[in-house]
C-alpha cells in the first residue's frame, strides 16, 4: 500500500517537473526569438556587431545600440575643419597644381594675412589664346599659361589664382590666400581666369557656374570676404580683358560692382 502511494507521488512529481521544464523551455525560446528579432531589426552595423558578441536580451541590445550610436555621433563631431570645408565645397572640382603638372607644387607668392577680411574683391579675366574642352587639353593650356607668365612676363608664378576650364573644372593657380601680381594697386584681389578668348565667343553657362561656385567656396573657407565685390579686369586696368562676351556675362551677377572708386577711366 505504501509502495503504491510512493509510486503515485513520484509519478505526480515527474509530471509536474515535465510541465515546469516545458514552460521554461517555451518561455526561453520565445524570449530568444524576440531577442533575435530585435537584432535583425537593428540597422547594420549594429546587428552584425551584436551577432558577433553573442546572445543578449532586448534590454542589453538597446543599451549597446545606444552606445554605438553615441560613438558615431562623437566621431562625426570630431571631424577636422578641413574635412568640413571639403564637404561645403564638394560641388567645386578643383584640379591641384601637382595634378595639372605645375613647375612647383606650391606657389612662391606671399601669403595674405587674414584673407577673410582683406580679400574683398574678385577680378575676372580671360586668358586669350586657345580654349579647352577636355581635362587633358585644359591641363596642357594651364601649363602653357604658367610658362608664358614666368618665362615671357618674368613673373614668379602663374598669375591667376584659379582658372576655369571648358571642361567645367577649376584649376588651381596661385591658390587661396596669396597676393595678386597682375594688379599691383590691388594686391589682395583674387584673380579668376577663364581659359580662352571671349571677345566674340559666348561663355558656356557651365563655366560661369563653376566660377560662381568657386567664389562661394572661398567665402565658406573664409578665404574671401563675405561682402566681396566682383569686377572685370577692364574695371581696374586699361585693357579689353575679360573680353566683351565674358564682361557682359559677369555684369549680370549680383556681386558685380560699378564702384567708381575702383573702376579705371581710360
Amino acid at each position: 500500500m505504501n509502495d503504491k502511494k510512493i509510486q503515485g507521488q513520484n509519478s505526480n512529481f515527474n509530471t509536474e517537473n515535465q510541465r515546469t521544464s516545458l514552460k521554461y523551455t517555451t518561455t526561453r525560446t520565445s524570449h530568444n526569438q524576440k531577442a533575435k528579432q530585435d537584432v535583425e531589426d537593428l540597422p547594420y552595423p549594429f546587428s552584425a556587431t551584436i551577432k558577433v558578441v553573442g546572445k543578449f536580451d532586448s534590454t542589453m541590445i538597446k543599451v549597446i545600440s545606444t552606445f554605438l550610436f553615441i560613438a558615431i555621433i562623437l566621431s562625426i563631431a570630431s571631424s577636422s575643419i578641413g574635412d568640413l570645408e571639403d564637404i561645403l565645397c564638394r560641388d567645386v572640382m578643383i584640379i591641384g597644381r601637382r595634378e595639372w603638372g605645375s613647375q612647383s607644387e606650391t606657389t612662391s607668392a606671399k601669403n595674405i594675412s587674414d584673407p577673410y577680411l582683406n580679400v574683398n574683391f574678385v577680378v575676372i579675366h580671360h586668358t586669350r589664346g586657345d580654349n579647352c574642352s577636355t581635362n587633358t587639353e585644359c591641363k596642357q593650356r594651364v601649363r602653357e599659361i604658367q610658362r608664358f607668365d614666368m618665362d615671357v612676363l618674368e613673373k614668379k608664378d602663374i598669375m591667376m589664382h584659379f582658372l576655369i576650364g571648358g571642361d567645367n573644372r577649376v584649376y588651381e593657380g596661385r591658390g587661396w590666400g596669396v597676393v595678386e601680381e597682375d594688379i599691383p594697386e590691388h594686391p589682395f584681389a583674387l584673380s579668376i581666369g577663364f581659359i580662352g578668348d571671349y571677345d566674340t565667343m559666348n561663355v558656356p553657362n557651365a563655366m560661369l557656374y563653376s566660377a560662381q561656385k568657386l567664389i562661394q567656396c572661398g567665402v565658406k573657407k573664409k578665404m574671401i570676404f563675405k561682402q566681396h565685390r566682383v569686377y572685370g579686369h577692364r574695371d581696374v586696368r586699361c585693357t579689353t580683358c575679360p573680353g566683351d562676351k565674358l564682361f557682359k556675362a559677369i555684369k549680370a551677377w549680383a556681386s558685380y560692382s560699378q564702384d567708381n572708386n575702383i573702376i579705371v577711366r581710360c
